[in-house]
């Protein structure tokens, strides 16, 4: 494979916890100073250009894509962004039971979103008139994808895990601790994608019926590779570097 190692500008994130490809551009979320309000950005990037997409959050993490709104995972609450607005379409006290560390975000074909709180073990649950549930409960959750109408999740524990969420069912489909803390879940071609926050790799799996198999290491010593994010095309994978406020691609075979 063909490593490739990018540098984010001066005026790009600090810390980068998300990235999202779109055909507007690539999203970075910045969580800026942990805990530091209002320090936390989104920032787009085309081509040789990066902008400021928003400003004054909490510290963002996971991004969605849909319809021309772009979400985003804020601690305790979900923004919905556009070009020319910037709304709270989720507040805390709109969950069943309050969130404590919203995370990453997923989306189906039909715009409804999933969002997990890794302290509070769940993968929420927002449908298009913005009704939340408890969708299920994983320990502590962290990336999410939706693939062929399945959720898929991974758990930010020792040693990481894989779980597909499926009418009502949760299975434990792979572990390992080659993605201790695991955190960023990317899928394209019956192959997922999955990064370890605490054990520096990113390693790929194949996915079968309830089970993932002949997994294989990636990259390795990363200094915290968040959420991943495939291109557009799905055959480069972004992987953010919080803590060293860079950003590594990986070529994919075809």
């Amino acid at each position: 494979m063909n490593y490739i190692l990018f540098f984010l500008v001066l005026l790009g994130p600090r810390r980068p916890e998300s990235v999202l490809c779109t055909e507007k551009g690539i999203f970075v979320s910045d969580i800026g100073e942990f805990g530091s309000f209002p320090d936390g950005k989104i920032f787009i990037f085309k081509g040789d250009s990066v902008k400021v997409y928003a400003d004054s959050l909490m510290d963002p993490k996971g991004l969605a894509y849909f319809g021309d709104k772009l979400y985003v995972a804020d601690k305790d609450r979900i923004w919905e962004i556009t070009d020319s607005t910037r709304t709270i379409c989720v507040a805390s006290d709109s969950f069943p039971t309050r969130p404590e560390f919203l995370n990453d975000l997923a989306v189906d074909s039909a715009g409804n979103l999933y969002v997990s709180d890794t302290w509070k073990g769940v993968v929420f649950k927002i449908d298009t008139t913005g009704r939340t549930s408890v969708f299920a409960e994983v320990p502590n959750p962290n990336g999410l994808a939706w693939q062929d109408e399945k959720l898929y999740c991974v758990s930010f524990t020792k040693p990481g895990g894989l779980y597909l969420i499926k009418n009502g069912s949760v299975s434990h489909i792979f572990s390992s601790e080659d993605i201790n803390g695991a955190d960023g879940l990317a899928i394209r071609k019956g192959r997922a994608y999955i990064s370890g926050y605490n054990s520096g790799k990113v390693i790929e799996v194949i996915l079968e019926d309830k089970r993932a198999i002949n997994p294989k290491v990636i990259r390795e010593s990363l200094t915290t590779p968040a959420d991943i994010c495939l291109s557009a095309t799905g055959d480069t994978l972004y992987i953010p570097l919080l803590q060293k406020g860079k950003i590594v691609t990986v070529e994919l075979k075809k």
